[in-house]
This record gives structure tokens, sequence and C-alpha cells, in this order.
């Protein structure tokens, strides 16, 4: 064996690539091709016949080798192989000299029958040797024969070999050995092979070949079931698979992902219910794509083009092996790691834009309710089910106390994906940039769904989704307060927008309530005085949404001291709504919604005013109010209540030490800071808390006694409602009118304050005041206490009401006449039969019929009642008569006219006055202040409101206030 080895180098090393050498060097001499410089054998040529004869002695020579491998015929194809050892010797230890040699004859001159033949002979070498070894010895021939023919020749070897079933194994072998390990793999062989595979072999159509390949690199990274492999392939060959399908995705991506999804994708596709395949499992698929992203590059490309077409289905795999108690814990975690792949090398937008495909998507593929996962331990596949879900219907007994016994995670409306699930495991991924975005998609996407009301179960899909978020991930998922503010936007916006009303335009005030379809639900024959602000007809989720988005608008506006509404113009669509939410029928919305808009208030103040200059001396007067200023702001942003109080002390010490001490002094308050001063003690003055409403009121009555008319009209404004300009509102809310009534109490401290100074006001006072009183659209409860606010004016300055006494005691005379209610008793009905002109039609009232008397309590039950009947108001317009008609006897008295005889003083604060007191007054009011049609009006309405009146307080009123007439002298008037 020694000696046969020892020949055949001799003969491969002096006789075959000696010759093969000289053949080379001729042809290239003579197609003027410029030699090579690294070649390490330089033949000299002497002449053309030389040549020839090399030609041909390598060709005998070669003939001769072959013939000891197998027997030439060369009208046949080559005879079988020859079992030998020196058969073995040569294809184990020189078949790439050989096929050198065959390559360069078959490349020759010759006729096309020695070519064929020369090529037949080289494929049957070639089918010698596995398909590694060959590979290798092509490779070296090609690199070699550095010349276009051969080199063309060499590539069609190699494609064919490529080609067969062995030939990416094959190439990975022979490039990068077969125990090479995967972190030693130099990047330049896997580059080299990643290039080899991802061309495509010239005449030959890509899809055709990346349809033929890529299935045969797949197979590198796992084996298809039905193939028995006893060694897996290598790291290194791993590694070289999953770079080139990589690079393919890179450069081809269309066609790479098209044969991606005919093949490996496949599994995880809705099948087709006209196809009578079976499905293939995906479990196969799922380790593929395991070892295509562990042994990849570190890039998004491949799970981009990979996971990202199948996410939903992925992702509906991993819900449905959560809930599988039977399923396989490894190939959870397998999906599981998957999806975190995905989501943790993929770019933000993308990564949105997967998941919001995910959560359209339902069950994972579509609207097909019908296709699900079934999982069989660690075999799982798409399969379609026989039976679609049924439609939500009346729950039975059963199914309502299943639904009783639920908690909070529990799937009841069988959406998909489950909220529940999908948010845990976006917290588990961490990406709160993703969170921060999905959240706000999401809340545009609802109110969108909940404007158009076509799918109600899409629309509460995507509202769990939102409270999940929100109740899982807390604050942290709107880490950026850009997202925060967006949020808030979308959940404060009104649930829907005004719906135009059918019919004619409502023209009565005191139907108001009930045609107003968009904010109550009237029912049938319903009083349309019947409250509906208190009832909880909104959504809970809603609400806990609207509580949760002011809750965030607080924390994100305490983080951030420096955003305001000119640095965020976001912040000021929050402001609108927060506004309007203010009067929310929920209460802690309404709180929460004051102490925002309160909180927005002072940092728009803080931030819109700048500091007076600094005077040279001693400290200005102005400096130091500025700061007070700011230091009273910032202490009203803090969330803590007592904080907040002491910041509205401050402030309303600055509004009390802001007035000039003479009248041509300046103030040490700048006229820029009053508007946001009275805005903040305005909503201040609806607080629940006494102290701080206490203070607040008190503040308003500062503001109005220093700074003068111009915020006693801001005030009127407020309370009045805008009675006089004709913009009413039809519709009050309960918020609206304890707003109103609590600015009527500032008021009233203002007009005692005022004392003796009221006349400079009563011109702005007294017409705002009747107007609330005269408009029949508004709470009774208002009118009561603008009533009151006559009253307490006529009390404090009767020479201011002078003017204005004889139109109010008529108009409020009118107000009893007309709103008045009688039951009289049995024995003053009219009779039967009796003549008509019997009755008295001087006393008769319009109202003058059986009404059972009202609840004396209905008022404070329904504070935002419009029923006029109600006896609190008829009180009120008798006490605002009585304490006028006492401020007119005691300015008589006090004046000591000569006209009129002295009058007994007379107790004013005390209402019930005696019949005896009344008697002995003998004072007479000039006709000036009262006329006589006046006072005989007041008479003829008192005197039968006395008798009839339902209420016997009403009653007991009238009487004492005639009874005042009486004694007044007024009755000498008539």
């Amino acid at each position: 064996m020694t000696e046969m080895r020892t020949l055949s180098a001799i003969i491969f090393k002096w006789g075959v690539q000696r010759k093969t050498d000289r053949v080379v060097e001729h042809r290239r001499a003579s197609s003027t091709v410029v030699r090579n410089d690294a070649e390490t054998s330089i033949v000299e040529i002497n002449d053309q016949d030389d040549a020839e004869d090399d030609l041909g002695s390598l060709m005998k020579l070669t003939e001769k080798i072959v013939g000891l491998i197998f027997s030439l015929d060369p009208a046949t194809a080559p005879g079988p192989v020859h079992q030998s050892h020196i058969t073995q010797i040569i294809v184990t230890r020189h078949i790439t000299p050989l096929l050198k040699a065959c390559v360069l004859l078959a490349c020759g001159d010759d006729s096309g029958e020695k070519v064929v033949q020369w090529r037949n002979i080289i494929d049957r070498l070639v089918s010698l040797l596995p398909v590694p070894q060959s590979l290798a010895s092509i490779g070296s021939i090609n690199s070699q024969l550095n010349f276009p023919p051969y080199n063309a020749a060499c590539g069609k070897l190699l494609t064919k070999q490529l080609l067969s079933p062995g030939g990416v194994r094959g190439l990975c072998s022979s490039v990068l050995g077969e125990g090479l390990a995967g972190e030693a793999a130099p990047l330049q062989k896997l580059e080299s092979i990643a290039r080899i595979l991802s061309t495509t072999p010239s005449g030959m159509n890509i899809q055709t070949y990346y349809s033929l390949i890529i299935p045969r690199i797949l197979a590198v990274l796992s084996p298809p079931e039905e193939e028995m492999v006893q060694t897996p392939a290598p790291e290194s060959h791993k590694r070289a698979a999953a770079l080139t399908v990589s690079r393919m995705l890179a450069t081809k991506p269309i066609v790479t992902s098209r044969v991606l999804s005919g093949g490996l994708l496949q599994p995880f596709a809705a099948p087709d219910t006209t196809s009578t395949a079976k499905q293939l499992s995906a479990t196969h698929s799922l380790h593929t794509l395991q070892e295509l992203l562990a042994h990849g590059d570190p890039t998004p490309t491949l799970p981009k083009h990979l996971l990202g077409p199948i996410l939903p289905a992925v992702y509906a795999l991993l819900a449905q092996l959560d809930s599988t108690r039977t399923a396989d814990p490894a190939l959870k975690e397998l999906v599981k790691g998957l999806l975190r792949v995905w989501a943790g090398t993929i770019d933000s937008q993308e990564t949105i834009s997967g998941w919001w495909k995910v959560l359209q998507s339902g069950g994972g593929w579509g609207g097909r309710e019908d296709v699900t996962w079934l999982v069989v331990g660690d075999n799982v596949r798409v399969q379609v089910t026989s039976t679609v879900l049924p439609s939500l219907s009346l729950l039975t007994p059963t199914e309502r106390k299943a639904l009783d016994e639920a908690d909070d995670e529990a799937d009841i409306l069988n959406l998909r994906p489950n909220p529940h699930h999908l948010v845990a495991f976006l917290k588990a991924i961490g990406r709160k940039d993703v969170n921060s975005a999905l959240l706000v998609r999401a809340l545009d996407e609802y109110q969108v769904l909940k404007a158009t009301d076509e799918n109600p179960l899409k629309t509460m899909l995507h509202l769990k989704l939102i409270l999940e978020m929100v109740d899982q991930l807390g604050s942290a998922v709107l880490s950026n307060p850009e997202h925060i503010l967006s949020f808030v936007s979308h959940a404060l916006q009104p649930d829907n927008e005004e719906k135009p009303q059918a019919g004619p335009a409502i023209s009565n005030p005191t139907n108001i309530v009930a045609s107003l379809e968009s904010l109550f639900v009237v029912e049938p024959n319903a009083s349309p005085n019947v409250n509906h602000e208190d009832e909880d007809n909104d959504d809970e989720s809603d609400t806990d949404l609207i509580e949760t988005a002011l809750n965030l608008l607080l924390a994100v506006l305490e983080a951030n001291e420096k955003l305001t509404s000119i640095n965020t113009p976001l912040l000021q669509l929050v402001e609108s709504d927060v506004e309007r939410l203010t009067n929310h029928v929920s209460t802690t919305v309404r709180e929460l919604a004051r102490e925002a808009r309160l909180v927005m208030t002072a940092r728009n103040a803080s931030t819109s005013t700048t500091a007076p200059q600094v005077s040279e001396g001693p400290a200005d007067a102005r400096q130091l109010a500025q700061d007070q200023y700011q230091h009273a702001l910032k202490l009203l942003q803090d969330p803590i209540l007592p904080v907040r109080a002491h910041g509205l002390v401050l402030l309303k010490n600055l509004v009390l030490a802001a007035k000039a001490p003479t009248p041509g002094a300046k103030s040490t308050v700048d006229p820029a800071l009053i508007p946001a001063i009275l805005s903040i003690f305005l909503q201040l003055v609806q607080e629940d808390d006494s102290y701080i409403f206490l203070n607040a009121v008190q503040g308003l009555v500062a503001m109005a006694d220093t700074i003068g008319q111009e915020i006693l009209k801001g005030l009127i404004d407020v309370y009045a409602g805008g009675v006089l300009g004709g913009s009413i509102d039809s519709v009050m809310s309960k918020a609206e009118l304890d707003r109103r009534v609590r600015v009527g109490e500032a008021l009233g401290q203002f007009i005692r304050k005022c004392g003796d100074t009221l006349s400079a006001h009563v011109n702005i006072l007294v017409p705002s005041m009747f107007g609330v009183v005269r408009s029949r659209h508004l709470p009774t409860a208002l009118r009561t206490s603008a009533l009151a606010l006559l009253a307490q004016c006529a009390e404090v300055s009767p020479i201011a009401m002078l003017p204005w006494s004889a139109d109010l005691c008529s108009g409020v005379t009118d107000l009893v006449q007309l709103e008045g209610v009688s039951s009289r008793p049995a024995d003053m009905q009219p009779r039967k039969n009796a003549p008509s002109g019997e009755e008295d039609s001087a006393d008769v009232n319009e109202n003058d019929v059986l009404v059972g008397p009202k609840p004396l309590e209905e008022m404070d039950i329904q504070p935002l009642s419009q029923d006029p009947k109600l006896a609190p108001l008829r009180r009120s317009a008798l006490h605002f008569i009585s304490v006028l008609l006492r401020s007119l006897i005691t300015n008589e008295h006090d004046r000591g006219s000569a006209s009129t005889s002295l009058v007994p003083s007379l107790n004013v604060s005390n209402f019930r006055t005696s019949r005896t007191s009344a008697q002995t007054s003998a004072s007479s009011i000039r006709e000036e202040y009262m006329p006589a049609d006046v006072v005989r009006h007041m008479r003829l309405v008192l005197g039968y409101a006395r008798v009839t009146d339902v209420d016997d307080v009403v009653r007991v009123m009238a009487g004492e206030v005639l009874e005042l007439l009486s004694g007044s002298g007024l009755s000498s008037l008539e």
C-alpha cells in the first residue's frame, strides 16, 4: 500500500499537475490574458507544437487514470466503479488534481462528443465524493484556474452541488468544518457562506431558487420531523444558516417573506375551510424560529419579518397555553421568549403597530371566531371549530351566580384578546414608551367607537384595556408629561356631542329639562321638574376613568412645576374639560376637577405675571406684595389641604392690605393680579371645607370693598347668571346652584359691611336680584335667596331702598298672588246653585282650587326644583315686605318729620310683631314712597292669603304684614 501511495503521488505531482499547468499557461497566453503574479509554478512555453503535445499527453494520462476507477466506453456512460485499493487512493488523496484535469479537457476545443464525454466523467467523479468534499475540491479548482471559461464551468458544478439535497450542509462543512464551535467561527467565513447561498444562479428564477434553498437552510437549524438525524448540526453551521436568512430578508425581503409565509409560517395561518389538506403542527416552526433568533444577528431584521406577520396568532397561542393547565411548560416558555425577543428588539413605532394589530385581531385571525388553537401536550396546531361562540343574551340563574362569584380577572364577556392577560404581558416586557403610546391610541380609538356605537363588545374591549393598563401599570405607564396630558385630554372629553333635537324648538323654559334628551332620561308622564342630577346614570367605568385621569393630571402638575398652558398648548384643552367637570354629578369627580382647576389657575397666574422692579432704598411695598402673592400661589398648588388653606389666608390678607390709605395713593397690589385673585376666590368658595369656604367668602368681600364696583359686578354676574342680558342658563346643575348660593353669601356679607354706603351700589344690586326673583325657570331656592338679599338691603340701608320700595312691594305682592296655593275650608266653598253675582270677584284668585298641601321639606329634598308653588318662596316674599315696611317706618321716625306723629321704637330685627305694637304705631309713611294703589293691592292679596293659603307659616306672616300696614298708617293712604 505504501508503494502504491508513493507511485500515485509521483504520477499526479510530476505528471498530471505539471501537464495541467502547462496547458493552462498556453491557453492564457493564446487568449492574451495577463498572467497571475501569484502563480507559484512558472511554465515555459516553447512553441505551439509543444503545447499541443502537452494537451494530448494530459488527455492520455487522464484517461488511463480514470480507467483505473471505472471503465470508459465512448459509446456509453462511464461503467461501474472498480472496487480496488488504487481507486480508494485516487478518490481520497488525488481527486482534486484529477478533477482539475478533467475540467481543462471538458473546456477544450475538441468536438462536442468529446466534451460531453468529459463532462459525464466529471459528474461521475463528483458523485463518488461526499458533498462537502466535492464542494471543497471544486472550490479549490475554481480558485486555482483564474480563467473565465474554467470559472464558469466550476460555477456550474458548484451550483449543481448546492442544489442537491445535502448541498447547504455540505457547503457549511467544507467552509467551517464539522467540529468547529460556534464562538470560533470567523465572521468572514460566515459572510462568505451567506453570500454564496443568497446569490441566485444565472438563468434561474429567484422565486424558484429561494423556494428550493430556504427550506434546506432552515433544515440546518431544525431538521424536519420526518428526518432522523442522529447528530445535530454544529453551532457554527446554525450561525451560518441564520445569517444567510437574515441577509436574504435584508436584500430580498419580499421574495424571502413570501417563501417563509408558504413554509415556515404556514402553520400559523388560518386554515382554508375549502381545503382538505391536514393542518401542519406549529411546534416544529416554533423551534425553528427559536433557533433562527438565537443564532441570528442581534438586529430587528429577523424578529420583524419572522414574527411580525404572525404576531396575533403567536400571542393567541400564548393566551391559550396560559389558560390550558395541561400545556407543556417548555413550550409555553418558548412562545413567551419569542414574543419577548420581538418586543425587545423592534423599534417603538413598529412595536406599537404590532400590539395594535394584536388588539384588533380579536382571537388572532381577525374576525374569525371559529379559528382557535388546539393544544395537546407539546403539539399545537390551528383548528376550525364547528360552533361559533354564542352572542350575548339574557343570563340564566346559574350564569348569574357564576357572574357574581367571578373575580375581577374573570373574562365574563369572552373578550379577545383578554385585556388583563395582554396588559400583564406588556407589564412584564417593561417598555414604558410603547405602553404609554398604546394607551393613548386605545383612548383615541375608544372615543371613536363610543361615538359611533356600532360594536359594543369592541368598545368594551378598548375600555377594559385602558382600565387594566391604568390599574396594573399605574402612573409609570405615562412617564412622558405629553403622553399624560394626551391621556387626560382623551379621558376628559365629553361622551357624546350635542345631538340635534327632533321636532320644533323648545320655547317653554319650564319644559326644557324634559326636552334635553342628551342630558336626561325622562320617563313617560314624569314631571319636568323632577331632579335627575343626583341620579347615578353615568357609566361607572367612565367615572373611574375620569377620576384616574384627574389624579394623573394632579400628579403630573405636582411633579412638573414649570408645566403651564404657555409652554404646553395641550393643557389649554385640558383646562376647558376640567372646567366642565366641576359640575359633574359625581362628588369625587367634582372635588378632583376643582382641585385641578385651582392648581392650573394658580400655575398660570404665577407664570403669566412679571415681578415689578425693585426700587432703591427701602423695600418697595409692591415688591413685598408680589412676593407674598407668589408664595400664596405656590401654597395653593400643594395637595395638602392645610397648606392650601394657609395660601388662601395669605391671599386674603394681601387683598385686605391692598386698599390705598388715601384716595390719591397708589395701591400696593398690581391691578394685573386682580382677575387671577378673583378667579381663585370664586373657585375656593365651592370647597366643602368650612375654613376654606369662609376665608374665600371673606376674600371676595374684601375685594369688593377694596377694589370697588368692578368686583361687585363680577360677583353679581356669577350669582344672577346674566338675567338682565338674557343669557340665562336653561338647565342648572346642583353644583352650579351651590356655587351661586355661596356667592350670595359673599354678597350678603358685603351688603352688611357697606351699611349706609349701600346707596352707592344699590343700582347694581337691586335690578339683578329682582331679575332672579322674576325668573320662573330658575330653581326656587335661588329665587328665595335673592329675596333674602333684597330684604338684607332694606334692613341695612332703608334710605338707599326708598326709590325702589313701591316697585318692589308691588312686584313681590304679585308674586304672592300668582304663586299662592289655596285650600279653603268646607264652610267657605261656594254653594252649588249659588248665583254668580254673590261671589266677590275682587278676592277670587286664579289658584283658588282645592290643592293638597305641598311637603314642607320638598325644597330641601329637591333643591333644583323649579316649582314656584313651594311655600319658602312665598315666605321669603312676605319677609321682604315686612322688613321693607319696618325700614320705612324706622326711617320716618329717625327723620322726625313734622307732618307725621312720633312712632314708638320698633325692633326691626324681630320678625314677629305683636298686635298691640302694630296698632299703637301712629306713623304715616309718605305717599311718594308707597302709593295708595300699591297699598290697596297689598291689603287685598295678603288678606286673601291670610285666610286661604295652604301653608300655616304663610298665613301667619301675611297677617302680621297686614297688621304692620294698619299700624303704620299706610291704610290711610287708600
